[in-house]
């Protein structure tokens, strides 16, 4: 038996997995799936991927890109592999300003809550929203994991339709909007999109934090287009059947692979945290809660 003690951080980032049969734990910045014969890592927007894995492994790491190992220390051994960086171009036209936004509703009272909320902005209310047609490519790659619009905005409500049908939405709350398009590759092929800011009023009765409500500088109202971009998510596949240096696979067969599992730090109840799922069906909790 080897005990390995783990920081808080490479608690937070390990997970076990079975490499040529054998057990070990891998640790890694980045996001994490699995299945019964591949680890997946993925990574925003960075082509490069660090990785640990102990008990140190005796044989070469293969995937989908070129894995490198570097020098082993205290029991484990690193690896590290960079996969094709990808550009995608992005064009922005503003195509109407905002105007005046109407007062925001509230809702009914209800008998639990002392106070009402604002309510969503009705449809009719995007008359006034300020607008940009945005231009992405039609053929997105298809060997990333994703590929992200990042929208960073100050206003009320921004939506992104494609041809008058409403993609997706977001409230604003001071932090940036991304938006997943592999899902949307159909409307992709029919042109342009469109982004709507709704402006925010000052007297907006709605709960931000103070570092991020707007300064309200040139009036009563903000509809701001701060910055856009496209955002890659990398993917690196490594093969858990392992091929030994020794000893090549004589039959080309691979052992049986058990499902991925969360290394839990908080009693059970760690999230996966990945975002194409679950590690593999049928995974669980290392401490079995």
């Amino acid at each position: 038996m080897r005990i390995f003690l783990l920081s808080k951080e490479e608690a937070e980032s390990a997970w076990k997995v079975k490499l040529a049969g054998r057990e070990h734990l891998l640790i890694t910045p980045q996001q994490f799936f699995a299945d019964e014969a591949h680890v997946y890592l993925q990574s925003i927007g960075s082509p490069k991927f660090d990785f640990e894995i102990l008990p140190e492994v005796s044989h070469d790491l293969h995937g989908s890109s070129a894995i490198r190992a570097g020098p082993a220390a205290a029991g484990r051994s690193c690896f590290t592999a960079t996969v094709p960086e990808r550009t995608l171009p992005l064009r922005c036209t503003k195509l109407q300003e905002a105007g005046p936004a109407g007062a925001v509703k509230l809702g009914l009272p209800v008998s639990w809550r002392q106070t009402t909320v604002a309510e969503a902005p009705e449809d009719s209310a995007f008359a006034s929203a300020a607008r940009w047609q945005v231009s992405v490519p039609q053929n997105l790659p298809t060997d990333l994991g994703e590929i992200f619009l990042e929208v960073k905005y100050v206003g009320d409500v921004a939506r992104l339709y494609s041809h008058g049908r409403l993609l997706a939405d977001d409230f604003f709350s001071g932090l940036s909007w991304e938006v997943g398009l592999d899902r949307f590759r159909k409307e992709l092929q029919a042109g342009p999109l469109e982004l709507d800011i709704l402006p925010l009023r000052r007297d907006a009765p709605i709960f931000l934090e103070r570092r991020y409500r707007p300064q309200f500088s040139q009036g009563e109202q903000v509809a701001k287009l701060q910055s856009m971009a496209l955002i890659p998510e990398y993917q690196l596949s490594i093969d858990t059947g392992g091929i030994p240096r020794s000893r090549p696979a004589s039959d080309g067969t691979l052992p049986p692979i058990l499902p991925a599992t969360r290394i839990c730090t908080d009693g059970g109840r760690a999230g996966w945290g990945a975002s194409r799922g679950p590690t593999a069906e049928g995974g669980k909790c290392a401490c079995n809660n």
